[in-house]
């Protein structure tokens, strides 16, 4: 086994593991700080490849990754400075006393999981994609 395929599992664990830890997190801020774990092992999975369209397939990922995670950030910011809340249970109602704070945070959560990429969902999408098939195809080379 070669340094690179062991970076790569130890990656992969650490994806797995981080949001394995993140399902169980009732406090927000640490439900997103094991998710950024996991998607800083997912941003070294494109690292690991090393290739060109890797690395701007890594840096458009990477912009879209901060911009949504700014805005849930900001979220959290606004609501614990102004009702002390912190857990998920916190967030039940949200859309009811902010409506435009509960839009932004989600989309920016739907943003982070996948299903909609900010600032624009069709070509965020690709920043994905291409990561994930620059990672696929590294390791197919890497084994064949």
């Amino acid at each position: 086994m070669t340094g690179r395929e062991v970076l790569y599992w130890v990656t992969i664990a650490s994806i797995t593991i981080a949001n394995i830890f993140a399902v169980r997190q009732q406090n927000l801020k640490r439900l997103m700080a094991f998710s950024s774990i996991s998607q800083a092992g997912y941003i070294m999975l494109g690292v690991i490849g090393g290739t060109a369209q890797g690395m701007t397939a890594l840096v458009y990922y990477v912009l879209v990754y901060a911009a949504a995670n700014l805005g849930v950030f900001a979220v959290i910011t606004i609501v614990a400075l102004r009702s002390q809340k912190f857990t998920l249970e916190d967030y039940a109602g949200l859309y009811k006393t902010n409506p435009k704070i509960a839009l932004l945070m989600t989309l920016s959560l739907f943003s982070l999981a996948g299903i909609l990429r900010l600032p624009d969902s069709s070509l965020s999408s690709l920043s994905s994609w291409l990561l994930s098939m620059q990672v696929s195809t590294c390791w197919y080379s890497s084994h064949w």
